[in-house]
């Protein structure tokens, strides 16, 4: 019995001594992603590409005040890649992320874009006559009415379009 407590307690010690398979391996990269004056961005695309198998391990969205989170990455050396309308892409190559680290970049400056819009406005203006063919007939009747109104002729005759003074 006493040799049976003994294996056990042996047993133990030695399994004990071993180191633990639930240790995590993993890490987080954490960041901020500003304009250049220092405002937050929301909801800028944020990647996390693993550069020794070159492929895109995770994608995420920044929050409303800017933040992303990758909380569990492999440890491997990535590119963060950001990418927001109306700003130019930004990445940053060869992030290490070490076993089991919490990994917190520098806020991430997105520089304004090239505006790639054109506006063409194309308009053609309405044609304006300059030169007059039209004329006036003054008939007698029309100067009468024209004196009967407290006028005289010579007024009406001005109204013309095409008169000319003598």
């Amino acid at each position: 019995m006493l040799l049976q407590r003994s294996a056990r307690l042996a047993l133990l010690c030695a399994a004990a001594s071993l180191p633990l398979v639930a240790q995590t391996t993993s890490g987080s990269i954490t960041g901020t992603v500003v304009d250049a004056q220092n405002a937050m961005v929301p909801r800028a695309t944020v990647k996390a590409t693993n550069m020794d198998q070159n492929r895109v391990f995770t994608t995420t969205t920044t929050d409303t005040s800017g933040i992303f989170v990758f909380p569990q990455l492999l440890p491997a050396r990535y590119a963060v890649t950001v990418e927001k309308e109306g700003f130019r892409k930004f990445e940053q190559r060869g992030v290490v992320l070490e076993v089991n680290t919490a990994l917190s970049l520098p806020p991430i400056k997105l520089a304004v874009g090239a505006v790639s819009q054109a506006v063409e406005v194309v308009a053609q203006g309405e044609q304006i006559q300059t030169s007059s063919d039209r004329g006036d007939t003054i008939i007698s009747k029309q100067l009468e009415n024209v004196e009967v109104k407290g006028r005289s002729r010579g007024a009406r005759i001005w109204r013309c379009s095409n008169s000319i003074p003598a």
